[in-house]
C-alpha cells in the first residue's frame, strides 16, 4: 500500500514538533500523564479501536493470547533520544518521592531537585532496561540516577539474558516500557538472577504505561515489587472465545510482528 503526499506531509509535520520537546524544560517538573499519551499520538505510536465505524476492521492479539482494543507501540516513542531523556529524568523524579511525604514533596517542587533526595531513597547500583524496546531507556535512566547500566538481551530463542554481571549485593533496578501482565519483568528478574544470584533487586518496576491495571507483581521465592507508572491507562482486553471484536467480524493480528500490521490495524476501518 502506497503513502500519499499528506502522509509524509503529517510525518514532517509531526517529527519537527517531536525533535522540538527540548528535555531541558522538563528538567524538574513532573509531566501530567496526558501529555505522555499525546507524545504517543504524535509519534504515530497508539491505536484504539473505532466502535462507531462500520467496517469491523482489525484489532490487537497481545503477546498474551488475550484481544485487545487498543494498543501502544513505544519503540516509536523511544526511538527519539531527546524523549528517551525526559522519560527517563522523569523515573528520576518519581523515584525521589518514593518515602517522601506530600509536604516534603511541595518543598521539593518549591526549591528544585538535588542529590539531597539520595538522603532519603539511595539510588541504585545498577538499572536495566527491558529489551527490545526499553534497552536504551535502561542506559538513560541509569545516567539519570547516577548508576550503572547493566544489559539484558533477547536471544535467538526468545528468551532474555543478562549480558553484564551484577556484584553480589549490589542493587537493580529494571524499567519498563509497557506493562500489562508483569511478563516481561518476570522474564527480566529470572534473567537477572540467574547470572548473579546474589544481586538485590529493587522491590519496584519502572515503566511508562501501565495498561494492564497491576498495583504489583509477585514473584515466588523473591518477593513483591510496586509497579510505579508514569501513566495509568486501562485498555480492555478479552479472551479470544469471549472477544466482542471478534464477533463483530473484525480479525485479530499481533500489531508489531510486521510494520505491514501497524499500518493495517490502523488503518483497517478508515
Amino acid at each position: 500500500m502506497g503513502k500519499s503526499f499528506e502522509h509524509f506531509q503529517y510525518n514532517l509535520t509531526a517529527e519537527s514538533k517531536i525533535f522540538a520537546i527540548a528535555p531541558d524544560d522538563y528538567h524538574n517538573s513532573v509531566i501530567l500523564p496526558e501529555v505522555i499519551l499525546e507524545w504517543f499520538e504524535l509519534c504515530d505510536a497508539i491505536w484504539r479501536y473505532d466502535y462507531d465505524s462500520p467496517k469491523p476492521g482489525y484489532h490487537a492479539l497481545l503477546k498474551s493470547g488475550l484481544h485487545s482494543d487498543g494498543f501502544l507501540l513505544a519503540p516509536e516513542v523511544l526511538k527519539y533520544h531527546n524523549l528517551r531523556r525526559i522519560i527517563a529524568r522523569q523515573f528520576f523524579l518519581r523515584w525521589a518521592e518514593i518515602g517522601i511525604s506530600e509536604d516534603e514533596k511541595k518543598q521539593w517542587a518549591s526549591i528544585g531537585f538535588s542529590r539531597d533526595w539520595e538522603k532519603v531513597n539511595p539510588k541504585p547500583d545498577y538499572v536495566a532496561g527491558i529489551p527490545k524496546a526499553a534497552k536504551e531507556l535502561g542506559r538513560n535512566t541509569a545516567e539519570s540516577l547516577y548508576a550503572n547500566f547493566v544489559r539484558l538481551e533477547k536471544k535467538e530463542d526468545g528468551l532474555m539474558e543478562l549480558i553484564d554481571k551484577i556484584p553480589a549485593g549490589k542493587t537493580c533496578l529494571i524499567v519498563e516500557d509497557i506493562c500489562t501482565k508483569g511478563t516481561g519483568f518476570r522474564e527480566a528478574v529470572s534473567a537477572i538472577k540467574k547470572k548473579s544470584p546474589n544481586a538485590i533487586l529493587m522491590p519496584y518496576e519502572f515503566v511508562i504505561v501501565n495498561r494492564g491495571g497491576l498495583k504489583e507483581i509477585e514473584i515466588e521465592d523473591i518477593g513483591y515489587f510496586q509497579i510505579v507508572a508514569l501513566v495509568e491507562h486501562r485498555i480492555n482486553e478479552w479472551s479470544a472465545d469471549e472477544c466482542p471484536l471478534c464477533k463483530r467480524g473484525s480479525i485479530s493480528i499481533k500489531p508489531k510482528a510486521i510494520p505491514e500490521n501497524w499500518e493495517l490495524i490502523k488503518n483497517g476501518q478508515k
